[in-house]
């Protein structure tokens, strides 16, 4: 074997090494502190991470089990705006595409059917909601859950 090949052949090693470590170390742990998971199986979109995360290095990941696109909304309050205003808006026959005057849309994650899509995002100190919209069986639009951003 040549020089050069043996050099990459152990470059290589060591490269999937460095990816298979700290997915080892990690395996069975809860959601990162700093990453917001939502999982869509086509019945409800389910949250799982922390209630209150750091300005910097926020991880959003989608995981959409469904057979219909998906689409996560991170809205961002106004002041004095809670959760529960954001249910109480949903509640009340809202239309999908209508989104409360009191809110923001800071980002927009659209997933295909079966993908999951991460995205890494730096938000300000505020509070935000996530709301998932899907097309199947019928248009829905559903509050997930509210986080905190802390500086």
């Amino acid at each position: 074997m040549k020089r050069s090949s043996y050099v990459r052949l152990l470059a290589g090693a060591f490269l999937v090494v460095l990816g298979i470590i700290p997915a080892a170390c990690n395996a069975g742990q809860d959601v990162a502190k700093n990453t917001i998971e939502v999982t869509f199986d086509g019945d409800g979109c389910k949250y799982q991470g922390s209630k209150e995360v750091s300005e910097s290095d926020i991880s959003v990941r989608v995981d959409n089990q469904s057979e219909g696109a998906l689409m996560l909304d991170v809205l961002r309050f106004q002041e004095g705006k809670t959760y529960e205003d954001l249910v109480a808006y949903f509640g009340s026959g809202a239309g999908p595409a209508e989104l409360p005057s009191w809110s923001r849309s800071v980002a927009s994650m659209p997933a295909s059917a079966r993908e999951s899509v991460s995205v890494g995002m730096a938000l300000s100190a505020g509070n935000y909601a996530l709301v998932c919209s899907t097309e199947l069986p019928t248009p829905q639009v559903q509050p997930v859950a509210a986080f905190t951003v802390v500086p």
